[in-house]
């Protein structure tokens, strides 16, 4: 039976001040571009029912480890919830969320796997144990236009890559279930085969369902984890102009403690981005993280907000806006003099590590990709 979920489309952009010492405003209204007016099948698409069958929401990959991952969905009736990987079946109580915990698994291996009920079938990598190697990609602003970011999930699930961090503004409202509904339904194919590691947007609200949603690491709000070469530290920008000693505090200890060759952030509001229309709260967020990201030689910065893809660099860092994932595109004000590239174009990036060298691609939603960064990290 055909389940109707009305969606509750709510754009609301929320500025983010300065550190504390002023306090917020209201932000500038930004200017969609005209070609954004959502077609008629994608004005459907918001409307039309979840697909019919026992799965509400996944199922989707999550807290990936070198011998471990946890596969969760949930049910639309209480079941029980099992899962075949590697020759086992691990089984839960009957319910509606399922989480089911693997492990005894090897580092760097792809595994297959079934769920029930449903029967679905997908894959999934454990990350490297140290090594050289490793692939992953960033998207972000994935809200409004759910039929893009499934041409979008469809297209880079075909990548394989290990994982994908978002830069956050997942749905349109984070306190709205349908609204996770429509999110999981679209991005299906791509979290079913990689973990996905999200930062929160101004758009999730700091809601109960994000946490209840996605297995993360302590304090959750912002948390790191290290995959092969590279340690991740996805930070919480989303305080609407309220410093946050605590967190820039645990940020520079795990920069202090990191040993690892490649760094990068993930966060929503952007540290270095062309403003859109005037409005940019990126002069804030760089007087917060710069310096901790310069000072200890952060490889690249994933962020998100703008609706639009931009690669700029600042002192040997490397600053990736994509906000590009199915959001409403935003017009891009001034290029600042650190820009070196720009497009307003629904999009996600694609990373490899291999050794010293990152290779960084931007895809749109035909496959091509539009831009490319190599670079090699010095001795």
């Amino acid at each position: 039976m055909s389940r109707s979920l009305a969606l509750s489309a709510v754009l609301l952009l929320a500025s983010s001040c300065g550190p504390g010492e002023a306090p917020p405003q209201a932000p500038v209204p930004r200017k969609m571009l005209p070609s954004e007016e959502p077609s008629k099948q994608e004005s459907f698409l918001l409307k039309a029912p979840a697909q019919d069958g026992p799965i509400r929401r996944g199922p989707y990959v999550q807290a990936v480890g070198t011998t471990t991952a946890t596969i969760c969905f949930e049910l639309w009736q209480d079941a029980e919830g099992t899962v075949e990987c590697d020759g086992k079946k691990r089984s839960s109580v009957p319910g509606t969320r399922h989480e089911i915990a693997l492990t005894g698994l090897r580092p760097y291996t792809r595994y297959d796997y079934t769920v029930q009920p449903g029967e679905v079938k997908a894959s999934f990598r454990t990350s490297p144990e140290g090594g050289d190697e490793l692939s992953f990609l960033a998207w972000g602003d994935c809200r409004t236009y759910y039929e893009r970011l499934a041409r979008m999930a469809s297209l880079a699930a075909k990548d394989l890559a290990d994982f994908s961090v978002h830069t956050g503004d997942l749905v349109d409202e984070g306190t709205v279930p349908e609204d996770w509904d429509r999110f999981f339904e679209a991005a299906a194919p791509l979290l079913r085969t990689g973990a996905l590691w999200p930062s929160m947007g101004n758009h999730e609200y700091d809601a109960k369902l994000y946490y209840e949603l996605f297995i993360l690491p302590d304090p959750e709000r912002y948390y790191t984890f290290v995959a092969g070469p590279a340690q991740f530290y996805i930070l919480d920008a989303d305080w609407t102009g309220r410093r946050d000693p605590k967190q820039a505090a645990w940020f520079e200890s795990e920069l202090q403690k990191s040993r690892s060759r490649f760094k990068f952030v993930v966060l929503h509001q952007p540290v270095l981005s062309c403003p859109c229309d005037d409005y940019s709260p990126a002069t804030s967020m760089y007087r917060i993280f710069g310096g901790l990201i310069e000072r200890y030689r952060v490889t690249a910065v994933f962020q998100g907000h703008n609706h639009n893809y931009q690669r700029a660099e600042r002192n040997g860092v490397l600053y990736i806006t994509t906000g590009g994932a199915g959001a409403p595109l935003y017009s891009i004000g001034d290029l600042g003099k650190e820009t070196k590239f720009a497009k307003v174009v629904n999009h996600y990036c694609r990373v490899r590590l291999s050794g010293r060298r990152m290779t960084l691609e931007a895809v749109d939603l035909n496959g091509a990709v539009f831009d490319r960064d190599e670079r090699t990290l010095p001795p």
